[in-house]
């Protein structure tokens, strides 16, 4: 089974939408339109090693004035996901990163446990599109042995945004990590075909809160390993993936508060002021609302940095409503296609008030998942 996109087919639609941008006076459908060129790029680079280089270096290059703007947020949102990312630097695991290495699983292992995993979830209409996309005729899914685009990037979903098709590409690393990364990426798609309302502005705005669901689906599936026969044969692995993340997400929280605590430094020592300790991380924590109101905060809006502190805030949300799925699997799978359907935080935070989730409990459930080394003792 050979999983491709289709060359030709991808040229022609780029070639549409150069062709549309020329008319097109919209500014909103003028972004759509030059994110969707940009990702359909991204294909080509995927699909043609002897492009890749030349077509990343030139799509950079011209298309690198249309990234999208980015939203604005309040002091307390600011706050409240700074304070997640500085429990989470401090907490303490008694783990480390690591591939798995038993390369064992094949390519048909994989495409039959993730449309198992799909049925297992029990919502028709996922298992409709998930059927689509892994149709290898439809040419909506790219398997390549060779890295993406780094190290840690598995797999990727694309979206056209124009005409409305969802695309993933993934790294075939014959382990479990497959089927994870697979079902990550799909339940992207999924979101995108079922929120209309998704332009490439809030995609880009909102890139790293929109991991919600996709770091949802990664709790589930040990859900469904365990409870299936293939808990003696995958039990070990699905583990240490979960445990990876949780520990990627601790290096993110690492990389943030390190970047703001150096930004912050920086810009004080330059104005002379005294009332900021180097050694005082914690500060920065404290103090988040007087550095945002003296324009220190724009430390924390710089787009690697903002992406990486929703991306902490995420994974926090993932795993709080994992707990809800536990419980009581039909809460858990509303509450997750709720959180699909919104278009900002702000939304999102509304839904998960209807079910009792406020960010002192996401707070809480920061400190659980990252214990401080006094707590981790007394739970051992």
């Amino acid at each position: 089974m050979t999983f491709s996109f289709n060359i030709k087919d991808i040229q022609n639609k780029r070639h549409d939408l150069i062709n549309k941008l020329n008319y097109v006076t919209d500014d909103q459908e003028k972004k759509d339109i030059m994110i969707s060129l940009r990702n359909y790029y991204y294909m080509l680079m995927f699909s043609d090693s002897f492009l890749r280089k030349v077509l990343y270096n030139f799509q950079n290059r011209k298309y690198k004035n249309f990234d999208c703007e980015k939203t604005q947020n309040d002091t307390n949102y600011l706050q409240y996901l700074v304070e997640i990312a500085e429990i989470c630097r401090h907490g303490h695991l008694d783990s480390y990163y690591k591939e798995l290495d038993r390369k064992e699983i094949t390519l048909d292992e994989t495409i039959k446990l993730t449309k198992e995993f799909f049925e297992f979830l029990g919502d028709d209409e996922y298992c409709t599109y998930v059927d689509k996309i892994l149709n290898p005729n439809n040419h909506l899914l790219h398997i390549r042995k060779k890295q993406i685009l780094c190290d840690r990037l598995h797999g990727l979903a694309i979206n056209d945004f124009i005409n409305r098709n969802s695309y993933c590409v993934m790294q075939e690393k014959n382990t479990l990590w497959d089927m994870k990364t697979l079902c990550h990426e799909l339940i992207h798609a999924i979101e995108f075909q079922f929120n209309k309302k998704i332009n490439a502005s809030i995609h880009t705005n909102c890139f790293g809160y929109k991991e919600v669901p996709a770091f949802f689906i990664e709790q589930i599936i040990k859900e469904f390993i365990f409870s299936t026969k293939y808990y003696f044969r995958f039990k070990n692995d699905i583990e240490q993936l979960l445990k990876n993340r949780t520990i990627s997400i601790k290096e993110d929280s690492i990389d943030i508060m390190h970047e703001i605590f150096m930004t912050v430094a920086e810009k004080r020592s330059k104005e002379n002021r005294t009332d900021f300790i180097l050694p005082e991380m914690r500060s920065v924590t404290y103090d988040i609302k007087d550095f945002y109101e003296s324009g220190d905060i724009e430390a924390i809006m710089e787009e690697k940095l903002w992406e990486k502190l929703q991306f902490v805030g995420s994974y926090v949300i993932s795993r709080t409503m994992a707990n809800i799925y536990k419980e009581d699997k039909l809460k858990g799978l509303k509450l997750l296609k709720k959180i699909m359907s919104v278009l900002s935080p702000s939304e999102m935070h509304k839904v998960l008030l209807e079910y009792d989730i406020t960010e002192d409990s996401l707070i809480s459930t920061s400190k659980q998942i990252y214990p401080e080394y006094g707590e981790y003792q007394k739970i051992r």
